[in-house]
This record gives structure tokens, C-alpha cells and sequence, in this order.
């Protein structure tokens, strides 16, 4: 082998280095930033756990309201509609009262009372 022929494969033999070098160096940002991405990966899923915990938590809570207030509702429905009875009867008392007290008021006319 001539000197030009073997400077020729030691020169390609030179390039493929530094090739595989860049190669390697680009491989390793590579997987740097897989790992960037895999860690952000996970930190974002912890999020998504921790926010599907508190939504979960959250829908309890409103379960609870929304029962609480029905409940809430039910009693002043259970309070009211007596109530409302009683505001009837009321009514009708009065009526009667008022009724009387025009027939005592004839009745004492009547017998010269007034």
C-alpha cells in the first residue's frame, strides 16, 4: 500500500471518529432530554393524580351540600306547611269572631243595650 492510500483510510478513519463522536454527543442531548421529558412526564401525572384527588374530594363535599340543603329545604317545607294551616284556621277564626261580634252588636240593639 502506497503512503497516499494509507493517509487516505487513515483520513476516513479520522472522519468516521469525529462522525461517531458528534454521533454519540448527539445521542447523549438526546437522551438528556428524554429524561427532561420523562421527568416532566411524571411530574405532570402526579399532577393529574393530585387533581383527580381533590375533583373526587370536591364531589363529596357537594354530595354533602346538596344533601344538607335538601334536607334544609324538607324541614322548612315540614315547618311551613302547618304553618300555613294554622295561618287558615287563623283566617277563619277571625271571620267567625267578627260575625259574632255583628250579631252581638244587633242583638244588644235589639234589646237596648247599646
Amino acid at each position: 500500500m502506497d503512503k497516499t492510500s494509507e493517509q487516505k483510510i487513515l483520513s476516513a478513519i479520522d472522519t468516521n471518529r469525529v462522525s461517531i463522536e458528534k454521533l454519540a454527543a448527539t445521542q447523549d442531548k438526546f437522551e438528556l432530554s428524554l429524561d427532561k421529558f420523562s421527568a416532566t412526564q411524571e411530574r405532570m401525572l402526579l399532577l393529574l393524580v393530585d387533581v383527580k384527588e381533590r375533583v373526587d374530594s370536591h364531589d363529596e363535599e357537594l354530595k354533602y351540600l346538596r344533601d344538607s340543603n335538601d334536607r334544609t329545604f324538607r324541614r322548612i317545607d315540614d315547618f311551613l306547611s302547618p304553618l300555613s294551616h294554622h295561618e287558615s284556621e287563623i283566617a277563619a277564626l277571625r271571620s267567625s269572631r267578627e260575625r259574632l261580634e255583628d250579631r252581638v252588636v244587633k242583638l244588644e240593639k235589639v234589646v237596648g243595650i247599646a
